[in-house]
């Protein structure tokens, strides 16, 4: 817009984000604002949603913010929208997911300066062709318009470019969160089954029907009680047809569906291991917060998995999906406690080299900074 003043000395920077429910996009964009807010004025739109809008004012005060509408574009709200940045004088408009991304990039006042965060390509995967080439060519323009975009993970933006998007002017920040300062202990497991959290929307991307072919090979390994058991966390559209399936095929002693938790980061430092059977991720940060709270994950190696299982060998063990029985053998493994140690404290050094929330920050601001180096004469010291 106006670009940074020669009397400011940081920059004006608007997020906005189609959500603020539970999810790892929301919980990105709290990130930025508690970490950045000393080196940049914030502002934000979102909608007002549990649990983060309050959060969200917790660190900007309301005064700072602008509800828009969940997911979905409403005109008033894009009139408002362009309102509420020039008021604020912004220099730099930061959308966060793709709903969020196609109403900042098409919506914001000419001159705009506009940095985009995808989050995972998910409009690439949507069943119907037609509607999947609309939003496609529709990125590839909005693409032209960015200033730069953002991607969370090698992953991600090698799929990126093989769909025509990711060009010149982008860059990898890696998804980042913090590490404990001190390791879990690692119990033994005599007398009770291994504690393994999962994160679920019940959606195809999740993929429950993984998770329940895993869950009937865990179930072949016999020995009496279960040997193991899954908490679920999340909700969706299909959690009832899933809890419904797991008690046909006698899994429910197997199962317990917990539904969204207020801080899922100190829920799964409760478990012995993670899993995940997701179709593709973007760089998920329910992965990296188990791992930093030291437990050991077992992975399908799809786009955004492959990525941590690159990096974190030791610590992560990836499955093809069409071998549930893989994981299985994997899970089977980590009872053992001692493997199960050596490979929780593999994960949470690599998080804390890798992956870590001092990274994730310094790395968008140095983003920031190489837009505004292109984009003004002056830069926010």
């Amino acid at each position: 817009m106006n670009g940074v003043a020669a009397t400011s000395a940081r920059p004006r920077v608007l997020l906005v984000s189609a959500r603020a429910d539970t999810g790892g996009g929301p919980e990105h964009v709290h990130m930025l604002l508690r970490g950045l807010s000393g080196r940049c004025d914030f502002s934000i739109a979102c909608p007002r949603e549990e649990p983060y809008w309050p959060r969200f004012a917790d660190v900007l005060g309301e005064r700072n913010m602008l509800e828009i509408a969940s997911r979905k574009l409403v005109p008033d709200d894009l009139f408002r929208l362009r309102r509420f940045m020039q008021e604020r004088q912004v220099d730099l408009v930061h959308s966060h997911g793709h709903g969020a991304g196609i109403v900042a990039r098409l919506f914001a006042p000419a001159g705009s300066t506009l940095v985009h965060t995808h989050h995972g390509l998910h409009f690439a995967a949507d069943p119907a062709w037609w509607r999947r080439a609309g939003l496609l060519g529709l990125q590839r323009l909005l693409e032209r318009r960015t200033a730069l975009s953002v991607f969370v993970s090698d992953d991600e933006i090698h799929a990126a470019r093989r769909i025509g998007l990711g060009g010149d002017r982008s860059v990898v920040v890696p998804n980042g969160v913090a590490v404990p300062p001190e390791p879990r202990t690692v119990e033994t497991l005599p007398d009770r089954p291994l504690s393994v959290a999962t994160v679920s929307r019940f959606n195809a991307q999740k993929n429950p029907e993984g998770l329940l072919a895993v869950l009937r090979e865990l179930s072949l390994l016999g020995g009496g009680a279960p040997r193991f058991v899954f908490d679920v966390y999340g909700e969706g559209a299909e959690r009832p047809d899933f809890a419904a399936r797991v008690d046909a095929s006698g899994l429910g002693g197997m199962v317990r569906l917990r539904g969204t938790v207020p801080n899922l980061a100190s829920e799964l430092a409760r478990h012995d291991v993670f899993f995940s059977c997701s179709r593709w991720e973007g760089l998920p940060l329910s992965v990296l917060e188990a791992m930093a709270a030291g437990l050991p994950v077992v992975l399908s190696e799809v786009d955004g998995h492959r990525d941590i299982l690159a990096h974190c060998s030791h610590g992560a063990q990836g499955y093809a999906l069409d071998r549930p029985d893989t994981a299985a053998a994997a899970l089977e493994r980590l009872r053992d406690p001692e493997v199960r140690a050596r490979a929780g404290a593999a994960a949470r050094r690599c998080v804390d080299s890798r992956y870590s929330l001092d990274t994730m920050l310094s790395l968008t601001m140095s983003a920031y900074l190489s837009v505004f180096q292109s984009h003004f004469r002056t830069v926010p010291a």
